[in-house]
């Protein structure tokens, strides 16, 4: 290698090592105003787990989640709008008040297509969620609520 090779060899090595530390210095962090896991949280909280203008009722809520969930194909944006805001304690409640449903893995809806057979088996909320929910939206959904799902 000529001493010209050498000393562009040095300068390149220099602009990479400054280009890493810049990317780790300004890189986003978690806690943008985007949300909580950067602009990737369709549930829009944007760090804040309990805003004070939105009234909570877990009922209304878990009856949304139902309605958006219930018949063959999946209201995503529903689902996400409804979790909106809510806080760790807050989706513990909607878990409660949803219960356990009847719930038809197979095909994804309510319908028991052989009652032969026996009734559908009641499912929770969180098995309602994994089976309705793209895995990136479930995905999603865990990382805001990784204590109950």
């Amino acid at each position: 290698m000529t001493p010209i090779q050498k000393q562009y060899a040095l300068y390149g090595g220099i602009a990479l090592a400054v280009g890493i530390a810049a990317w780790f210095i300004f890189k986003p962090t978690s806690t943008t105003t985007s949300g909580s896991y950067g602009s990737n949280d369709p549930t829009g909280n944007g760090g804040v787990l309990n805003p004070g203008t939105v009234v909570f009722n877990a009922k209304n809520i878990a009856e949304k989640l139902y309605n958006a969930m219930k018949d063959s194909g999946t209201d995503e944006d529903l689902i996400f709008n409804s979790l909106q805001g809510l806080s760790l304690t807050q989706f513990a409640q909607v878990i409660q008040a949803f219960g356990k449903r009847s719930y038809n893995s197979l095909y994804g809806n309510q319908i028991n297509w052989n009652p032969l057979f026996g009734s559908l088996p009641l499912e929770p909320l969180q098995v309602w969620l994994k089976s309705e929910l793209s895995a990136k939206s479930y995905e999603t959904l865990r990382l805001r609520y990784s204590y109950y799902l």
